[in-house]
């Protein structure tokens, strides 16, 4: 943590920074919201909470949340990824490559990847992924075309979902040096 060996349990304040070595893992549990699973050879920063917990800056993070959009969400790139169904279980697998881009994979659930900036976002289901160049690009997802109006009404509810997402990641409080996780210093 901050470049110093972390204790078993440590209170993560916005700011902070951790990284894992060859051999490291860890997870950040935010009560009622979910966690992060740090892989190895992993660095996240964490945020004031304010648009997403914390960016992943190297390495690979499992996200896990169990309330929807106001669960725990995670910036990689210009993009922040997010559990896009209220009460709904989300896991979602982020990779970040040595080169800049970013692959996410939902692993359970459904996940949105909503850029920073702009408006064209991605919704993922079970077993989708998407990369993100390393200039921060998102593919345009190929859309078929649908053979009755049922298909454009699931697109609808996808697209609102993504709203309600975005909304969700966007809302939040801020103070600087708050702490981000539960326990006590």
């Amino acid at each position: 943590m901050n470049d110093s060996p972390a204790p078993a349990e440590s209170t993560i304040f916005a700011g902070d920074t951790l990284r894992t070595r060859e051999t490291g893992t860890a997870t950040f549990t935010m009560s009622g919201k979910g966690d992060l699973k740090v892989s190895r050879q992993s660095q996240l920063v964490f945020s004031d909470g304010s648009q997403y917990a914390a960016e992943l800056k190297a390495g690979t993070i499992v996200l896990d949340s169990s309330s929807g959009p106001t669960g725990v969400t995670l910036r990689a790139g210009g993009f922040v990824v997010v559990p896009a169904v209220r009460d709904q279980v989300t896991s979602a697998r982020i990779d970040e490559a040595t080169n800049g881009s970013f692959r996410i994979s939902s692993l359970d659930g459904t996940v949105a990847v909503i850029p920073l900036e702009g408006t064209s976002g991605q919704i993922l289901q079970v077993g989708q992924s998407v990369s993100i160049s390393p200039r921060g690009e998102l593919p345009s997802p190929a859309l078929a075309q649908p053979e009755s109006h049922t298909h454009w009404i699931l697109l609808g509810l996808a697209g609102a979902g993504a709203s309600a997402a975005a909304g969700a990641a966007t809302a939040g409080h801020g103070a600087s040096r708050q702490s981000v996780s539960p326990s006590s210093p």
